[in-house]
């Protein structure tokens, strides 16, 4: 009985050693990362999947640091997680402190919701409900199909009068948009011959004619794939939309997005610089939208966004809490005209 309770000793503490040493070889990778990110960046696609997952790399850090609190080495231990919790607070910190309130607007207020509904796997009747639980004014459909579309015209005719519905078949190009304000003009288009179907309408919000976009960005190749991960037709797509059309407009823009990107990529680094994204800028906490496999994990991204021009200014932004049997929580937002 003594070498046995030996043994164990001797196993728990070879463990507990073992541990030890992963906690400081996780921080040391951490830090690595960052200098990566700092030098390199995204022309390293390691790079950018693990931008896709800082919070979570962060978050792991922090339970790590937790850990070494039992260990007598706990000063070294912790120390090199800093790094990587540090750039967690400092990217995060305007989504983690409370914000001042929103500057007073005199133009008139509106509510905008990205939606996508994923109609190859989602029920139309938890869909349209959902739709009628968020209540916005303006809402862009992502993925939107033939069954979907039937079920929203049969159901939301009077709550929205105006209605622009192309669904496909694979549901994957299929687009849409929801108004309660007179749509006066459409234009679909893909920005590259491989691109999922986009809309552009111009609508008439109390005299004032915004222009909206409803677009669906390529995912990533391999998205939980660290060595096979490849974002580069999502952003060649985000550049071409960008640069040939969101920056030629003269209208107030808004735009309903399936970003497939992270507020940590370069392709949401590009667009900030010339739009504003409702979360980021009037959200609270990460607003993860992606994927909410609702009954065993929670989401693990933010994907969907609303930007917005200088002309329009954010007011709230929440993640809905839920999905209507779609992979996507939608996202919404308060917006007013600056006039």
């Amino acid at each position: 009985m003594r070498s046995l309770a030996r043994w164990l000793r001797d196993v728990l503490r070879y463990g507990w050693f073992l541990v030890q040493i992963a906690i400081v070889l996780y921080g040391l990778a951490m830090f690595v990362y960052i200098v990566a990110r700092i030098t390199v960046g995204e022309n390293w696609n390691l790079i950018a999947f693990a931008n896709a997952f800082l919070p979570w790399l962060a978050w792991c850090g922090m339970g790590l640091a937790l850990l070494a609190l039992l260990s007598r080495y706990r000063g070294l231990l912790i120390a090199v997680q800093m790094p990587i919790i540090f750039t967690f607070l400092i990217l995060y910190s305007d989504v983690l402190l409370p914000r001042n309130k929103a500057k007073p607007v005199t133009g008139p207020h509106f509510t905008a919701a990205t939606y996508n509904i994923l109609s190859h796997q989602s029920n139309p009747d938890y869909i349209v409900h959902e739709i009628g639980r968020m209540d916005a004014d303006i809402l862009g459909l992502q993925e939107l199909g033939e069954g979907h579309a039937a079920q929203i015209e049969e159901t939301l005719a009077e709550v929205y009068p105006y209605r622009v519905l192309e669904p496909r078949d694979p549901p994957v190009d299929g687009i849409g948009l929801l108004s309660r304000f007179p749509v006066l003009d459409v234009t679909l288009f893909k920005p590259m011959p491989s691109s999922s179907l986009q809309l552009r309408a111009v609508l008439d919000i109390e005299g004032t004619n915004v222009t909206v976009y409803v677009t669906r960005a390529e995912p990533a190749a391999s998205r939980y794939a660290p060595l096979l991960y490849d974002d580069s037709r999502r952003d060649s797509e985000l550049e071409i939309l960008r640069t040939d059309y969101l920056e030629t407009e003269l209208n107030p823009v808004l735009m309903l997005c399936d970003c497939n990107m992270t507020d940590q990529s370069d392709a949401y680094r590009a667009l900030d610089r010339v739009m504003d994204e409702a979360f980021r800028r009037m959200g609270r906490g990460m607003g993860f939208t992606y994927p909410d496999h609702t009954d065993w994990a929670p989401p693990l991204m933010r994907l969907d966004q609303i930007w917005y021009s200088d002309q329009l200014v954010a007011r709230e932004a929440i993640t809905w809490k839920r999905t209507g049997t779609s992979l996507h929580r939608p996202v919404c937002a308060t917006l007013a005209l600056e006039h």
